[in-house]
């Protein structure tokens, strides 16, 4: 994991790459590395994950948005997003901001 913080997540975000272009794709988002040439793709919930980053909003704010919409409790919910932004981050789609430093 990239010290993404397992309780305080006030103050984390995500930024979506410039260089990612987003398209829908039937039942899933694809995410184009313009640069790279590699893609992505993300579930629904994924998707919905990916437009709320876009919109600035926090990863704590997220995490509530995702408990408000879905059938899911917080831990699995929790896990379930620190997982894919660390996934996200990992193959450089996404900049993470506000993690403390170790």
């Amino acid at each position: 994991m990239l010290g993404l913080p397992e309780e305080d997540l006030n103050g984390v975000h995500g930024t979506p790459k410039p260089n990612i272009l987003a398209q829908d794709v039937a039942d899933e988002l694809i995410l184009l590395d313009v640069v790279g040439g590699g893609y992505f793709g993300l579930d629904k919930v994924g998707a919905r994950i990916w437009r709320l980053l876009a919109d600035g909003r926090s990863v704590a704010d997220i995490l509530e948005t995702l408990l408000a919409e879905y059938e899911v409790d917080e831990p699995c919910a929790r896990q379930d997003l620190l997982a894919l932004l660390n996934d996200l981050s990992k193959r450089g789609l996404v900049e993470l901001h506000g993690l403390a430093r170790s």
